[in-house]
This record gives structure tokens, C-alpha cells and sequence, in this order.
């Protein structure tokens, strides 16, 4: 299966997609040591109600396009 094809199933830009599989192994080590939340990147979100909500309406509006 071709990346563009898996991206497609996916729902994901293909470059998207490509910078996940660049970043295979700093994504799968941040993964195994999610315990750390003070390594790069990482942040409690100020309006966890809010930011949920907007996740929400940004995931609906992206099934309906």
C-alpha cells in the first residue's frame, strides 16, 4: 500500500503523514515516558473544558469535508 493511499484512509495530508514516519522513533520514545510532562512540547492546557470543545468541533467539521 502506497503512503499516499494510507493517508488517504487516514483522512491525513500525505505530509503529514511522512513527518510522523520521519519522526517514528522521538514520537513512539515520547510515548513510552508520557509521564514526563515537562519534556519539549508538552503543556497542560490552560481551558481544558474549552480546548476539548473546540477539538470536538474541529474533528466534526473535518468529517463533514
Amino acid at each position: 500500500m502506497k503512503k499516499k493511499d494510507v493517508a488517504a484512509h487516514y483522512g491525513l495530508p500525505p505530509s503529514t503523514l511522512s513527518t510522523i514516519i520521519r519522526n517514528e522513533a522521538e514520537i513512539l520514545q515520547r510515548y513510552e515516558s508520557s509521564s514526563n510532562l515537562s519534556s519539549k512540547g508538552r503543556r497542560l492546557a490552560e481551558f481544558p473544558d474549552l480546548e476539548e470543545c473546540l477539538l470536538t468541533w474541529f474533528k466534526q467539521c473535518r468529517e463533514k469535508n
